[in-house]
């Protein structure tokens, strides 16, 4: 930050800065290895020294970490996470020739190193092992090694038609977090890539979830045993025409085409 106040003293231009995450809170997951108490600690006296000086607007994805902010400066706004149509706009799509489960993620959410469990519970594990599932990464969790189909890391300029590629034969997206406050800032992103790809996605309902809006078909709670879990991806394919088109105009209010002018 030293250097940013410099040169903003030295040229007088404004300066936004932009939190995607909350590094900085106590009680972060030890799952994610990014996360580290020390490094909290540092961030947290960084903010507090240097981030009215320096920003003149902080931005940030949600409302969660719009609060959160507020304890280091005045101007916090919320920009929403959006899609871009020109990536993002595919239609329309078939309904899925099977019913596996689709996962895209990163060792921020599990730990191999350390076998952690993560973002997951083991009846998800469970689950997933027997229904059959896709994994898309750099580094698909340690454990369901040996089970389902690798898609390999893809760039972020290739990463829409990638996961439309890669979820053709797969019925649900897993969006699987725990309730934690690094869970809790995160945006629903997940959830708006999966409705434009036109899958039914599957996510973690806790108070100040990400996906408190998805439709209630879709949520599966905190701690649902394999039997819960059953019945719940069984109702939502019963009605996954129904969860779609919510979920299709769920999306229709965040394309970034239409958020460019705000």
């Amino acid at each position: 930050f030293e250097p940013l106040i410099d040169f903003k003293k030295k040229t007088g231009v404004k300066v936004i800065v932009d939190y995607d995450d909350m590094m900085w809170a106590t009680g972060l997951p030890k799952y994610n290895g990014c996360l580290r108490p020390e490094r909290a600690e540092k961030y947290r006296k960084d903010m507090e020294e240097y981030l009215p000086e320096l920003a003149d607007i902080v931005t940030c994805s949600t409302e969660y970490l719009k609060e959160a902010l507020g304890c280091f400066h005045d101007d916090v706004r919320v920009f929403p996470n959006c899609l871009a149509a020109k990536e993002w706009s595919f239609g329309i799509r078939p309904l899925p020739s099977s019913s596996k489960f689709f996962y895209a993620g990163s060792p921020t959410h599990y730990s191999n190193e350390r076998k952690l469990y993560g973002d997951w519970t083991i009846p998800w594990v469970n689950f997933v092992k027997l229904a059959g599932i896709k994994v898309m990464g750099s580094q698909p969790p340690w454990f369901l090694e040996g089970y389902g189909e690798r898609c390999p890391f893809v760039y972020p300029n290739g990463y829409a038609r990638a996961l439309l590629r890669n979820t053709e034969d797969c019925g649900f997206v897993l969006a699987t977090l725990e309730d934690n406050a690094f869970n809790r800032a995160k945006s629903d992103l997940k959830y708006l890539e999966a409705s434009a790809i036109g899958r039914v996605a599957l996510v973690s309902e806790f108070p100040g979830s990400p996906y408190t809006h998805a439709h209630p078909l879709q949520k599966v709670p905190q701690n649902a045993g394999i039997k819960e879990i059953e019945a719940i991806v069984q109702k939502a394919a019963d009605n996954y025409g129904e969860i779609l088109k919510y979920q299709y105009e769920y999306l229709s209010g965040r394309w970034l085409d239409n958020w460019i002018p705000k």
